[in-house]
C-alpha cells in the first residue's frame, strides 16, 4: 500500500492540472461513471484522469487527499469516510445479485444466503452491509471473486449485477449464472474530497444539467450498448 501512494503521488504531481478520481478495478459501473463525470467537468473546463485499484484502497485514497475523490459510491460512504463530500445527484445505480454454477440453487433475499459458502469483494458497502450477519470469504477485486467460484473455493458470489456480466463476458466463463433477483437495488453518488469544496456547487449544477436532459441515462445505455457489440 505505501508502494502504491508513493506511485500515486508521482502521477499526481505529473497530473497537477486535472483532477484525479479513483474507484475499483474492472467494474464496470465505475467506468460508466466515469465517462459520466469526464463530460460533467469537461462542461466547466476542467480535466480529469480516473485510476482503478482494489475497492478498499481507493476508499483510503480518496479519503486521504492525495486524490481528488471518488467516482461513485454510495450515498452514506461519507458516515465512515468523513473527508469525503457527497455530490447530491446520482450518476449511476446497482442491482447486487448473486451468481453462482448450481442452476438447482435460487436466492431470492439476502438470508437465503446463510447456508452457503458466499464470497464478496471488500470495499462493496452495499453487499458487505447485506452479507453482515454471514461469514463470507472476501477478496480484493472481481477477478479473484469469479475465480473463487470457477474454482468451487465458494458456492456463491454476490456483485453488482452489470460488473458481474461483464466479467463473465470478458473472461468466457460459460456455467457461471445469476441465481437471484436483485437483493438490492442503491443509487450511486460522486465524491470530492473536502480539499476541493470549492467545486461542489459547480459539479452540482453540471450533474443535475445532464440529468434534467437525459445525458446520464444516454451515456449508460451507450456504453452498455458497445460491450454488447
Amino acid at each position: 500500500m505505501k508502494f502504491l501512494f508513493i506511485i500515486l503521488s508521482i502521477v499526481c504531481m505529473l497530473n497537477a492540472d486535472k483532477l484525479t478520481f479513483s474507484s475499483g478495478k474492472n467494474n464496470i459501473l465505475h467506468k460508466i461513471s466515469s465517462e459520466i463525470l469526464k463530460k460533467a467537468y469537461s462542461n466547466i473546463g476542467m480535466e480529469t484522469k480516473f485510476i482503478y485499484g482494489d475497492f478498499e484502497e481507493s476508499l483510503t485514497l480518496s479519503n486521504s487527499g492525495l486524490i481528488d475523490g471518488e467516482i461513485a459510491r454510495l450515498k452514506k460512504l461519507n458516515e465512515k469516510y468523513t473527508e469525503l463530500l457527497l455530490i447530491p445527484v446520482a450518476i449511476n445505480y446497482m442491482d447486487a445479485v448473486a451468481f453462482g454454477k448450481d442452476r438447482s440453487i435460487y436466492i431470492s433475499k439476502w438470508e437465503d444466503l446463510k447456508n452457503y459458502d458466499v464470497g464478496i469483494v471488500e470495499g462493496t458497502k452495499c453487499i458487505e452491509d447485506g452479507t453482515s450477519c454471514l461469514i463470507t470469504s472476501v477478496y480484493k477485486n472481481f477477478d479473484e471473486l469469479f475465480k473463487a467460484l470457477d474454482t468451487h473455493k465458494v458456492d456463491i458470489i454476490v456483485t453488482p449485477k452489470i460488473s458481474g456480466r461483464y466479467i463473465i463476458y470478458q473472461k468466457k466463463y460459460k456455467d457461471i449464472h445469476i441465481i437471484s433477483p436483485s437483493l438490492e437495488h442503491v443509487k450511486m453518488y460522486h465524491f470530492l474530497h473536502k480539499k476541493n469544496k470549492a467545486l461542489l456547487p459547480k459539479i452540482t449544477k453540471a450533474l443535475k444539467n445532464m440529468e434534467k436532459h437525459g445525458e446520464l441515462k444516454y451515456i449508460r445505455s451507450s456504453y452498455l450498448k458497445k460491450l454488447e457489440k
